[in-house]
């Protein structure tokens, strides 16, 4: 099914087994926090990547819970399981009727992804619960959706946000709901219904030194960045964070370079949906000529986001340096 269809479906039942997968991450999140808000009592037990052990699993799926209300296991993996694994996982839960499996299996570099999500898809089946099984493929939402998304998100968190306000985020945050939904957390504690004057001032006012100071030791020299890296470091900065600000700065550099390919000038509205200060359209403009493999360095980000992810965080600074050689 898709996402629509999962929708309908929550608003009739609660899975015992859901498979989230797609293109879409902040989809597989999104939905999976739904599910196990459906489970409020229950023991949830988490394994991510290489934590997941096959053996232990079964066994904690073999059990019934200590207070009676069941165990969830949320696995989030980036591989399928195999399907004498599969096979055992669905038998044991259908002996036990208080338990439930909830994965999300994230996108990874092989071009089989979603063929690979469909045949493990197939294995999670069982006659006795097939009415309580669901597969759910998410894709990229359109613009309107994703407005949708983040109105439910603020609704959520008793924001009330107009929509100008939103139309900025997501321009700004150059459609990151990961990022945007962050921002809306902390625009909740303002109170009050929040317009685009609140949020013109949250983001000036970003707390978004450290990424900043990374940025200018990027474009300078490999030893300034090493050091500005091993600060952040220290001071326990969130990787995966770290990445997405990292993404979303260098993505507003390629839309730079591609509008000037093509139209042999510079209209920061066009480009981005708001005229920032001069002195930031100068400083994207002779970043974006610095860049001398464009596909390249996106395609390191996404591997150092995966790692992150993974929780490897000695792989940064390889990465950190695979992309410096990205920057001329």
């Amino acid at each position: 099914m898709y996402q629509q269809e999962l929708s309908s479906y929550l608003e009739r039942a609660t899975p015992r087994v859901a498979l989230l997968y797609g293109e879409y991450v902040f989809y597989i999140e999104h939905y999976a926090q739904k599910i196990l808000d459906r489970y409020p009592q229950a023991q949830v037990q988490r394994f991510y990547f290489n934590d997941y052990d096959f053996k232990v699993i079964l066994e904690i799926l073999s059990q019934d819970s200590l207070f009676g209300e069941g165990v969830v296991v949320y696995l989030k993996l980036d591989k399928a399981l195999g399907a004498k694994e599969s096979r055992a996982l669905m038998q044991t839960l259908a002996r036990h009727p208080k338990n439930a499996l909830l994965i999300g299996l994230y996108p990874h570099k092989k071009h089989s992804y979603i063929q690979e999500c469909k045949q493990f898809a197939a294995q999670l089946t069982h006659p006795k619960i097939q009415e309580q099984i669901v597969a759910v493929r998410f894709f990229t939402p359109t613009p309107t959706q994703l407005l949708a998304l983040l109105q439910e998100r603020a609704q959520a968190r008793g924001l009330q946000i107009e929509t100008p306000a939103l139309h900025l985020l997501l321009e700004w945050h150059n459609h990151d709901v990961g990022i945007i939904d962050q921002e809306l957390e902390k625009l909740s504690l303002l109170g009050g219904l929040v317009g685009l004057a609140e949020v013109k001032e949250s983001l000036e006012n970003m707390g978004a030194v450290g990424v900043e100071a990374l940025l200018d030791a990027l474009f300078k020299s490999r030893a300034q960045s090493l050091q500005v890296f091993a600060r952040l470091q220290a001071e326990g900065n969130d990787g995966v964070e770290l990445v997405r600000a990292l993404t979303r700065h260098f993505y507003q550099l390629f839309l730079f370079a591609s509008y000037l390919r093509v139209h042999g000038k510079i209209q920061p509205k066009e480009i981005l949906g708001f005229n920032p200060p001069q002195a930031v359209i100068l400083q994207l403009s002779r970043r974006a000529g610095q860049i001398q493999n464009m596909r390249a360095l996106f395609e390191w980000l996404r591997d150092w986001h995966v790692e992150c992810m993974r929780g490897n965080t000695q792989a940064s600074w390889h990465f950190l340096i695979k992309v410096q050689d990205c920057i001329g």
